[in-house]
């Protein structure tokens, strides 16, 4: 008796430890994969390229095509900043990761909360990627 309770604890150790580690790797890849986006997405912001910029953004999103331009100037004139003096991601200091039934027509919904560096100041990134049956993209996203 004792054994078999020996090897059921240490069979439930075993599978809680692959399921720790496979978690883990789930969350590395999206999270690489919303950091991507987000670079990605901001290299043509930076390099003035707003129309590749408007590739990467929602279909459903807050912000399109047509209204992209005017609000990365508010956002520079809020900051006081000039995007084109160049964006890094110093650190993810959150990453939310939604799936199936949610705000956003069903799929995966990324929040990420960043720290970063535009224009030679510190600056807290909020930003939101959708992948669902309408497209996959930056939703919506905020400097402060």
């Amino acid at each position: 008796m004792k054994n078999k309770l020996l090897k059921f604890s240490l069979f439930a150790f075993v599978l809680f430890m692959l399921v720790s580690l496979t978690g883990c790797s789930i969350l590395k890849e999206t999270s690489e994969r919303a950091k991507n986006t987000t670079n990605e997405f901001f290299n043509y912001v930076t390099s003035d390229d707003y129309e590749g910029a408007s590739t990467m953004l929602h279909p459903d999103g807050n912000i399109n095509a047509s209204n992209l331009d005017d609000y990365l100037l508010s956002i520079e004139e809020s900051c006081n900043i000039d995007f084109s003096n160049g964006f890094k991601i110093n650190s993810t200091t959150s990453i939310n990761i939604q799936s199936g039934d949610n705000d956003y027509d069903d799929g995966t919904v990324y929040e990420v909360n960043y720290k970063t560096t535009i224009d030679g100041k510190n600056l807290d990134l909020y930003i939101i990627i959708v992948d669902n049956d309408n497209g996959f993209g930056v939703y919506y996203f905020t400097i402060d």
